[in-house]
């Protein structure tokens, strides 16, 4: 679990690195990095809580819920930043896979107390 703990961290980062960016940097709309930042910030949340349970079905969870974020996010920054892209195909499926997560998510254990 400290692999999802240490991801999960870099998420979060890499998702307020996009806030700032859209907020003092960006010339068109921020809107998008935005987005992608939010999704990215959530799933960092979610990563670091489900890092301190146990378990594979929760290992499994956090990879796809923070998978789904870094891929969605990042074709969604990129096309921000770089214009039409090929990747820009991946945004559904780094979407669907945010989802995914997040209904693995609702199905783990929580550790015994």
């Amino acid at each position: 679990m400290r692999v999802i703990h240490i991801l999960a961290g870099l998420t979060g980062a890499e998702a307020f690195i996009a806030l700032a960016y859209a907020t003092h940097v960006a010339g068109g709309d921020p809107g998008p990095m935005t987005m992608g930042a939010l999704a990215q910030l959530s799933a960092a949340c979610a990563g670091l809580a489900l890092a301190h349970r146990s378990g594979r079905f929760t290992l499994i969870a956090a990879a796809v819920l923070l998978l789904g974020a870094n891929i969605f996010a990042g074709v969604i920054q990129m096309s921000t930043l770089v214009g039409d892209h090929p990747f820009r195909i991946l945004a559904p499926v780094g979407g669907s896979l945010l989802i995914l997560g997040w209904i693995l998510a609702a199905f783990t254990k929580p550790n015994a107390t």
